[in-house]
């Protein structure tokens, strides 16, 4: 009976790992790439790019405390906390990318209201098809997905 594909790849890491170096720069590289893709531009409208700070201090505060928290617990090897950090990681990335869709979606809308002025109209559905989401949740989807990895590996060396 063959095993998937993934199941086979995540023997061959947990074989190659015996010290648990890969799992744990797995974690860090998970940790560190969450943390980075809160300072970089999340969406863009126009000519202005928006970061998760100026998106909401508060998301970002609590993804910074996830990166930092992972990180920690990536250096004590706690699985456990891994896998919440990790699945808590996610859930923030993808809230935050339905609250970029659904503000995207009402900019676009008000940029391209008809206007008195048919220059401004035209220039109005111009700024409103430049709006789009960035890199920011890509990197930190990524990352909380790594965080994630790294949870699994840690559980699964420990059994």
């Amino acid at each position: 009976m063959q095993r998937p594909a993934v199941e086979q790849q995540m023997t061959l890491i947990q074989r190659n790992d015996s010290e648990g170096a890969v799992t744990t720069a797995i974690g860090y590289a998970g940790s560190a790439l969450f943390a980075i893709g809160v300072a970089v531009p999340l969406f863009e409208l126009a000519i202005v790019s928006v970061t998760l700070f100026e998106y909401s201090r508060n998301r970002a505060f609590i993804a910074l405390l996830l990166a930092f928290g992972s990180a920690a617990l990536v250096a004590s090897k706690r699985a456990t906390g891994l896998w919440l950090l990790g699945i808590a990681s996610i859930t923030l990335v993808c809230e935050t990318l339905l609250g970029v869709r659904a503000y995207l979606t009402e900019y676009r809308a008000y940029a391209s209201r008809p206007m008195n002025i048919p220059a401004a109209q035209d220039i109005g559905k111009v700024v409103a098809e430049m709006a789009h989401i960035s890199w920011g949740l890509p990197i930190m989807l990524v990352g909380a997905i790594l965080i994630t990895l790294c949870a699994g590996l840690t559980s699964r060396r420990s059994n």
